[in-house]
């Protein structure tokens, strides 16, 4: 909390990180977020936070699940109606208009963006060849299994992994150490800026890595991370 040494913007820095990195990303192919069908797996506070800033952004929320329900509306869902709802310990079904899916068919949806934020090994080698959606974006950790990361790549769906897309609530938590560090607290503004600029490296670090190997974004991701193990040992060794 902020009265204990807690760091402004941590609450929100898991959703917004992750909506950077997919403009970032989204950027780079020469294409854009406006106008994009999304379903999110996961209402909860990473997906439904990302959800209102998506909402903003004017993408389209056509799907969202929370951990007994999944509803649909092919042209918009309300997201503000649904956090409302969440809020007062309800569940998605209480919203009106839907349509219930059967749980087969939740990651199988025609839609632009597939976003799991819920749970691991949802997509697997059971189900990978009915995935519909060209871009998924993984904010749940592991949400793709390695037989199924395979399949997706041989129809060419593009992945934005994990290690890039979820990992800037714990960004966030490393300013609040620096900031507890130093006695002195930056303004949301100030903290939201420094996260966009890391964010936007990372994001063009691991797109171009990726176009240099020609190979996928997770690919490319781990190269980086490889690299950076290979050169820090290198140092240590002719400094011993």
């Amino acid at each position: 909390p902020l009265t204990s040494g807690g760091s402004l913007g941590r609450w929100a820095a898991t959703a917004q990180g992750w909506v950077y990195v997919l403009q970032e990303i989204l950027k780079l192919n020469k294409n854009i977020l406006e106008g994009k069908s999304i379903a999110i797996q996961g209402a909860w506070n990473a997906g439904l936070t990302a959800a209102r800033i998506l909402e903003k952004l004017w993408a389209v929320i056509v799907w969202i699940s929370d951990s007994k329900w999944w509803i649909y509306d092919a042209s918009w869902l309300n997201i503000n109606e649904i956090s409302e709802l969440k809020a007062n310990r309800k569940s998605v079904i209480d919203y009106e208009g839907w349509k219930i899916l059967a749980e087969k068919e939740v990651l199988e949806l025609n839609v632009d963006i597939l976003i799991p934020a819920a749970l691991e090994n949802q997509i697997t080698d059971k189900n990978a060849d009915k995935i519909q959606a060209p871009i998924i974006l993984e904010l749940a950790n592991g949400p793709i299994t390695p037989e199924a990361d395979k399949i997706l790549e041989e129809k060419n769906i593009m992945i934005i992994p994990d290690i890039l897309a979820n990992a800037w609530g714990v960004m966030v938590s490393y300013f609040e150490q620096v900031q507890n560090n130093m006695n002195f607290y930056w303004e949301e503004e100030e903290i939201d800026k420094k996260l966009h600029k890391k964010i936007t490296f990372a994001a063009n670090s691991v797109f171009y890595k990726a176009d240099e190997y020609k190979t996928s974004l997770r690919k490319g991701a781990y190269i980086i991370a490889m690299q950076r193990v290979f050169d820090a040992m290198k140092d240590r060794w002719e400094v011993e």
